[in-house]
């Protein structure tokens, strides 16, 4: 167009003063007049056209707060010869401060002698209320706006019709625009219930607003406004209620995660309602409930004190008359004081402000508290008695309880020292808390736990498949944050029976776990009705992620001590169930930054005792001991820690398929040998015969020379018990045919009838041409907290006869009296929580190829472990061990003394 912007805008200012001529302020003639027909000097034709391409990082810079979709489209169309204007307005998705709107759709333009207006929005969200299918229709003729405005939400089946007709008029004394608004047949319902919204004459104008008779009714239930609300002393707003529902209202507060739902009735009232409010009420709120929590019945009063030009409040319980709140606001310098008492208030009122922190909240505060300012910031003094509290922590999973705590209020800062916290369990531990509310844009919190021997973890996989378990801790925990994010900061040593499991089957990004959830801070929280919506926000500010993320940061970091009273098990492959479930000892550092999804482990870990369980095509399941001194070493990434472990797999077989001039069945040990990064280990086998003589050694590491052939017999052993003969060209999948079945319903019986607190091991082989029928029997269990480990294996040779035609004719020979029931017993006792210190009492049966073959011996030994490097560094730990023991015994004695006088 030719046309300039001035003159544009004058002429749409024109075309509305010609439907609502009332509006216009100067009653001459303007310079382009929309009826007049003197539009010479505009071109006939004017298009303004804006398509929005990509304005996401842009358009919240140039005005805060405000986000549009690309796609956004704007089209405003000036004809001046046909005398017609059209405004086209179409976007996808639209946010500025609390309004949020989808699917926004605008038409206008004027229609003979009317100007008509469409806006309509598949989801609006205002104000904290949720309107799906919103529509407005209406349009302005002869100084008269009609409008009608709907939404419907089918989920909560609330919906909305308010149609309006206001007349735009001039006000005979100030002769300035006014508005008198009527209503037209208009309702509000939620589920059952449907309100009539009516009024008399609404007129609202410069001076402010004068209600005749608004009403929202039904048949039991009332609410009216009379009266005027403007900046005049002399003006006062009327409400009047009679046993009015506000469950309609609640979706004002569900935001927050509050339903509220009550009844209210009485009267007040408001004057100079636009400059220094002053309040007057007596108001009873009746069967008040809060998230399904009852509340009491409870009376608003408020009287004005006109000599000291201050506002008296009271909030009453209905039943005893006892306050609540008791206080005063003067409004001339805006100064207050309030006393608040209130008893048996139910704390699981915090869940929905602090969801995703704690949960399944419990327990009782009574609150004596008092609110004050001068005219600047609140500050609160007093003190909130606790009793009977328990929370769940969301990522940890465990629930927290104290019995009794006393929070000190003093300058809007809440202090809670020393509590003392239990967990299920009983264990206990010390707990103190700063919460800061003299900032309530941004408060700032700190607490501090001592677990002693408490639980600290609780979670499945289905929970956290980063990690899980069931971890008990002594140690100190400082956790501390506000507005802009988390810091944990944890120092313990792991305690009590515990178990932590860490899967490394690929995952392991903390955006993977699934009990790790991040909620934008600014997100609307209303039931399932504006899921698209939100997802269209997301979309929208994924494109200012690089520009810098507002999400609240999170940092843990954990120091664990991790000592031999923990089973650690990493899960390598859960689909089959290859894992290592070990317990041993070392510190280990965790960093996780799940806003970053960062997770990164930092430590050594030295193995006791432990098990792999080994898997091949379902074929072999074996679970083989890991030799004490193996180690597992983390240096960033979980899954790419440094593995340096030996497991054996023992069983007695029969050397007799590897040298026919040998009888018998000896002890034999299955190894395996796990090197490098765990994500890509290298895998190595090994096969030895432990306690044989030089002769029989020398024969094993003759025909066992190469890796392929130790790899051989190695699967031979595991699937059938047997060596496999080099010269017969055998098949090992033919010849466990006929043995497998066997091993795994041992192996099936063995699982089914183990447990956590023990393990029984079964096994069957049947006869053969070179070994009798044997059964293989192995239990081991752990006792007092793990300290006393209890370790019985045998077997029994029904059928004797291969081996005693096999052995020397000699009768003097004591291996041809051997028994046909053999055992070995193993009792351990870990005399020091670092497992350094053992002694053990054993009884075995001797496996050599001599004339001790076949009897039992027995002995009694203590083992003692340091890692040092000079021998001198051995000598000063065990010092310090016993100059240790003897601080605390004289300590001890110290302590019975000061007792003892005490006593008396």
């Amino acid at each position: 167009s030719k046309t300039s912007y001035k003159e544009l805008f004058d002429y749409m200012k024109s075309a509305l003063n010609t439907y609502l001529p009332s509006l216009k302020q100067n009653r001459s003639r303007s310079s382009a007049d929309f009826t007049s027909g003197d539009l010479s000097d505009l071109d006939h034709f004017s298009l303004l056209k804006v398509n929005v391409k990509e304005i996401s990082n842009v358009s919240s810079v140039l005005v805060p707060g405000l986000y549009i979709s690309d796609g956004t489209k704007l089209s405003l169309l000036l004809n001046s010869e046909a005398r017609t204007v059209s405004v086209l307005f179409k976007s996808d998705y639209i946010e500025y401060g609390s309004l949020v709107v989808s699917g926004f759709d605008v038409n206008t333009r004027n229609q003979g002698d009317s100007l008509v207006l469409y806006a309509g929005a598949k989801e609006l969200y205002l104000g904290g209320v949720y309107m799906p299918n919103f529509s407005i229709i209406g349009g302005a003729k002869n100084n008269e706006i009609s409008l009608a405005t709907k939404f419907n939400n089918p989920i909560n089946k609330r919906s909305l019709l308010i149609g309006v007709r206001s007349f735009v008029e001039r006000n005979s004394e100030t002769d300035t625009p006014q508005l008198r608004i009527k209503f037209t047949p208009s309702y509000l319902r939620d589920k059952m219930q449907t309100w009539s919204i009516f009024s008399s004459d609404i007129v609202y104008d410069t001076t402010g607003i004068s209600i005749g008779d608004f009403r929202v009714e039904n048949s039991d239930q009332k609410l009216v406004f009379t009266g005027v609300a403007s900046k005049r002393d002399s003006d006062t707003l009327k409400v009047s209620l009679s046993n009015f529902d506000i469950a309609p209202f609640s979706q004002l507060t569900e935001s927050l995660g509050y339903k509220i739902r009550g009844k209210i009735s009485g009267d007040a009232f408001m004057s100079s309602v636009f400059k220094n409010s002053v309040l007057g009420a007596g108001v009873v709120l009746d069967s008040l409930m809060l998230n399904d929590i009852e509340m009491p019945t409870v009376k608003f009063n408020s009287i004005w004190d006109s000599h000291l030009q201050r506002l008296n409040v009271k909030l009453l319980r209905l039943d005893n008359l006892d306050p609540i709140i008791s206080g005063y606001y003067r409004p001339k310098d805006r100064v207050y004081s309030a006393d608040v008492k209130m008893k048996g208030v139910q704390i699981s009122a915090l869940d929905p402000l602090l969801k995703g922190i704690i949960g399944s909240t419990e327990g009782d505060a009574d609150i004596d508290v008092a609110l004050t300012s001068d005219g600047g910031p609140l500050s609160i003094n007093g003190g909130i008695s606790i009793s009977k509290f328990s929370t769940l922590i969301d990522f940890t999973n465990v629930k927290y309880g104290i019995d009794s705590a006393y929070v000190d209020v003093r300058n809007s800062v809440l202090k809670l020292s020393n509590a003392k916290v239990f967990d299920p369990k009983g264990n206990k531990g010390d707990f103190s808390l700063d919460l800061d509310l003299r900032n309530f844009a941004n408060i700032n919190y700190g607490l501090k736990v001592l677990p002693h021997n408490l639980m600290v973890l609780n979670t499945t996989m289905k929970q956290n498949s980063m990690f899980y378990g069931t971890v008990f801790a002594s140690g100190a925990a400082t956790i501390s944050g506000d507005k802009g994010g988390v810091n944990m900061d944890i120092r313990a040593a792991t305690a009590g029976e515990s178990k932590f499991f860490l899967p490394l089957s690929g995952k392991s990004n903390a955006s993977t776990a699934n009990f790790i959830t991040f909620v934008d801070t600014d997100k609307v929280e209303v039931a399932s009705g504006y899921n698209t919506l939100y997802r269209k926000r997301l979309m929208l500010r994924k494109g200012e992620k690089s520009l810098g993320s507002n999400a609240p940061n999170m940092n843990i970091n954990l120091a664990i001590n991790v000592l031999p009273n923990t089973d650690l098990q990493v899960v390598i492959d859960p689909s089959i169930g290859d894992a290592i479930k070990v317990n041993g000892s070392g510190l280990i550092n965790l960093a996780i930054n799940p806003t970053k999804n960062a997770f990164s482990m930092i430590g050594d870990y030295e193995i006791l005792s432990g098990s792999y369980l080994f898997t091949l095509q379902n074929i072999i399941n074996k679970k083989f001991t890991i030799e004490s001194g193996s180690t597992i070493k983390w240096t960033g990434d979980p899954i790419n820690a440094l593995l340096d472990i030996t497991a054996i797999y023992k069983l007695k077989t029969s050397l007799a398929t590897l040298d026919s001039d040998m009888s018998g069945t000896v002890p034999v040990e299955c190894q395996i040998f796990l090197k490098d990064r765990l994500s890509q280990p290298s895998v190595t086998f090994g096969v030895t015969i432990p306690n044989a003589d030089t002769d029989v050694q020398n024969l094993v590491s003759h025909l066992l020379n190469t890796q392929e052939m130790i790899s051989t017999q190695f699967f031979w052993l595991l699937a059938i018990n047997s060596f496999s003969n080099v010269d017969s060209g055998a098949n090992i999948g033919a010849a466990a045919s006929s043995a497998t079945g066997f091993e795994f319903l041992s192996s099936q019986i063995s699982s089914w009838i183990s447990s956590d607190k023990f393990n029984i091991g079964i096994r069957y082989k049947p006869k053969d041409k070179m070994a009798s029928e044997q059964v293989d029997i192995d239990f081991s269990t752990h006792l007092f907290s793990n300290r006393l480990l209890l370790e019985v294996a045998g077997n029994y040779d029904p059928d004797n006869s291969l081996s005693d035609q096999a052995s020397s004719s000699d009768a003097s020979s004591a291996s041809t009296f051997a028994s046909d029931i053999r055992g070995d017993f193993y009792l351990t006792w870990i005399i020091d929580k670092s497992d350094n210190l053992r002694a053990k009492v054993f009884s075995r049966t001797i496996d050599s190829f001599d004339e001790n073959d076949g009897l039992q011996e027995n002995g009694v030994g203590i083992y003692y472990k340091a890692n040092f490097n000079v021998f001198k560094d051995v000598i000063d730990s065990i010092k310090k061990r016993f100059s240790a023991k003897e601080r605390m015994s004289r300590q001890k004695g110290r302590v019975e003394n000061r007792n003892k006088i005490k006593n008396r």
